[in-house]
Formats: C-alpha cells, sequence, structure tokens
C-alpha cells in the first residue's frame, strides 16, 4: 500500500494534478526531486515541504534555500541509534565475511568479485 507521502511524490514525477496546496511533501529518499519540489512550493502548488535528501550533497543548491516554507535537513534520516548501530553491524559482517575469503552478505557489485578471482 502507497502512504501519501509516496502518492504525492510520485504525482510530482508524473505530472499529476492531484497535489494540492494542502499537501506537504517530505522527502527522505529521492534526491532528484527536491529541487522540482522547491519549485512546486514557491509556485504554491503544495503548501511546505521537508527535504532530508537533495542533489549535490552536502553542498545545497542557494534556490533550495529561497522559500522559507521548505526544510532542509542534512541528511539525517538514519541518525538513530537503533539505525547507526544496525549499520555498524553490517559492516562488520562484511568485513568479516572479506576477511574469511566468504562473499560479504551485501556486495554491491559481485562482478568486482568474480574478477578479483579470476
Amino acid at each position: 500500500m502507497q502512504n501519501h507521502a509516496e502518492s504525492v511524490q510520485q504525482a510530482f514525477v508524473l505530472g499529476d494534478n492531484n497535489v494540492n496546496l494542502s499537501d506537504v511533501m517530505i522527502n527522505s529518499q529521492k534526491a532528484n526531486i527536491a529541487f522540482q519540489t522547491t519549485v512546486q512550493v514557491r509556485n504554491k502548488v503544495i503548501a511546505a515541504a521537508g527535504l532530508d535528501v537533495f542533489e549535490g550533497e552536502p553542498k545545497v543548491h542557494p534556490d533550495l534555500l529561497t522559500v522559507p516554507n521548505v526544510a532542509l535537513t542534512p541528511h539525517i534520516g538514519s541518525a538513530s541509534r537503533d539505525t547507526r548501530y544496525a549499520m555498524m553491524h553490517l559492516g562488520i559482517d562484511n568485513l568479516l565475511a572479506g576477511l574469511a575469503g566468504q562473499t560479504p552478505p551485501n556486495l554491491l557489485n559481485p562482478d568486482y568479485r568474480l574478477a578479483a578471482r579470476g
């Protein structure tokens, strides 16, 4: 089931006219729509936006700073103790697997592993 934020996000991408001035966009995952979202707020298509992810991080495009009802956060969506511990353990598990000659459980590029064996 799609939550409201996802449906509003999809509406931006698709140019859907179902987005309205009472909507607030909360974006914590897609950097490529941050600028477009800001334009939507500036043009009073939606009421406000909260953006945790935006293109060019950590640099901020100056236009993102010109709209008072757009709140920017420095990519802190994962900044909880539980999440950071899970990230640490994930890294440790991958490191230990690699050191033991095994394929790390979260290897992003399996072609690299195959080429290294080659």
